[in-house]
């Protein structure tokens, strides 16, 4: 009589995607460029890099359209911004804002689908450095914003040359070659990031670099002793615990007051809340649809001009409340609100799953990106936005969670010697017979 033999499991990981050919890798890295930073003519790479994307979503459609479909609540904003051509009054301006906004979605997508993760992270880099070399005749403007003529965009720029070599510095699966031509860009950055004098970029991307030494430094050799991470989790959650305590029994504004001048900033925020304020009045006039995607900043509209006037900006020119909730509820009304806050939120969600299935420093890079992007949406329009290289990671790491490194537990006998190839049809976690 046949026994059934006695099964034991192991653990096996999933194949590893295919990287994308360095032709395409170079191509991601070059759009990260142009992306970056602006220069006479770039439009002369932009769009003929954005059609080859165009051109490869419509070659591989049997794998991309899916993929999509997947991710299909990071298409409602765009559809609803190119909806707002039906009201505006500068409706080929919202619809061009509104297929722009599509684009930006679609080719980061498509990134997350193609390239890998540790692609990614190289492109970003690549192209940084780049940037780096571009920027350095100018380094005595850089307080000024250097050739981006704003200093938080400068500093931004940078503080993502910093976090992307620091994250390929730090991974022991990086090639040494790469480890290597990343270490001295770390110091450049980051000397580069506090010349632009921009206290918010240098303090969240300090932070961000000290998540991935601790990732690298202690949270990745947790993982080889039992119960060790859940020691850590419970320590850094009294901690933060503590400090919210602490902080609920002193006076908040005192607190406030003195982190803002550690930064050099004011109470304003440098003009930011009388912005706000401002902002809250003018979603009144167009509470449900909004003016419509770039029709509020026109010359036509005479509270934007009162605004540019008391900020002292110059008639006409394109300005924002600095604040991406309130610019999208201006432009396209709370029915855009709601679905700016669905993709955020479902954006972190997934950022954040995807990292606690990956948990290695690349991932990581991408879900402080995300953090860091959420962050500074509240003081900057940074989702109210296109071909931005900030929302293009901020979607790359929402969509790449769909690939992770789950391990499979599969059932096997015992006994090899029992062994036998299964039938095709049978489920590989069912056991196998021996006689």
């Amino acid at each position: 009589m046949a026994e059934q033999a006695i099964t034991a499991p192991v653990t096996m990981m999933r194949q590893s995607r295919a990287e994308a050919p360095l032709w395409e890798q170079g191509l991601v890295a070059m759009w990260v460029l142009v992306t970056t930073v602006s220069f006479p003519k770039d439009e002369l790479f932009l769009y003929p890099l954005t059609l080859f994307f165009m051109a490869s979503v419509y070659l591989r459609r049997a794998e991309i359209i899916p993929f999509m479909l997947k991710n299909w609540i990071l298409f409602l904003l765009p559809i609803w911004t190119m909806s707002s051509y039906l009201w505006s009054p500068v409706g080929m301006q919202s619809m061009r804002y509104g297929v722009f906004s599509l684009l930006t979605v679609i080719i980061a997508v498509y990134m997350a689908k193609r390239l890998t993760i540790r692609q990614i992270v190289q492109a970003v880099f690549v192209a940084n450095v780049v940037v780096i070399i571009l920027v350095t005749p100018k380094m005595g403007t850089f307080d000024q914003g250097g050739p981006f003529g704003e200093k938080n965009i400068f500093a931004w720029r940078m503080a993502f040359a910093f976090l992307s070599a620091t994250a390929l510095a730090l991974d022991p699966k990086e090639p040494r070659a790469m480890r290597l031509a990343a270490m001295p860009f770390i110091p450049v950055a980051y000397l580069y990031m506090f010349l632009a004098q921009s206290a918010t970029a240098f303090v969240m991307s300090s932070a961000a670099v000290l998540v991935l030494i601790l990732i690298w430094a202690f949270w990745t050799p947790a993982s080889r002793v039992r119960h060790l991470r859940m020691i850590v989790i419970f320590v850094i959650a009294v901690l933060v615990l503590t400090g919210a305590l602490l902080f609920a029994l002193l006076p908040q504004n005192e607190i406030v007051a003195s982190f803002l001048e550690s930064l050099g900033k004011d109470t304003t925020l440098t003009g930011r809340t009388m912005l706000w304020h401002s902002g809250r009045e003018v979603v009144k006039d167009h509470p449900w649809l909004g003016y419509g995607a770039e029709a509020y900043w026109q010359r036509d509209v005479g509270t934007a001009q009162t605004l540019l006037e008391l900020s002292f900006k110059d008639p006409g020119m394109k300005f924002s409340f600095h604040n991406s909730y309130l610019e999208t509820q201006v432009n396209l009304g709370l029915i855009g609100l709601g679905l700016l806050i669905v993709t955020v939120a479902w954006s972190l969600y997934r950022a954040v799953f995807g990292w606690l299935r990956h948990q290695d420093i690349k991932y990581s890079f991408l879900l402080l990106i995300s953090l860091i992007m959420f962050m500074t949406s509240f003081t900057e329009s940074v989702f109210y936005s296109t071909f931005d290289i900030g929302v293009t990671l901020f979607f790359i790491a929402a969509a790449a969670a769909s690939f992770a490194s789950k391990p499979e537990v599969i059932l096997v006998p015992a006994n090899p010697d029992s062994m036998q190839v299964p039938n095709e049809a049978q489920h590989p976690i069912q056991g196998y017979k021996a006689s």
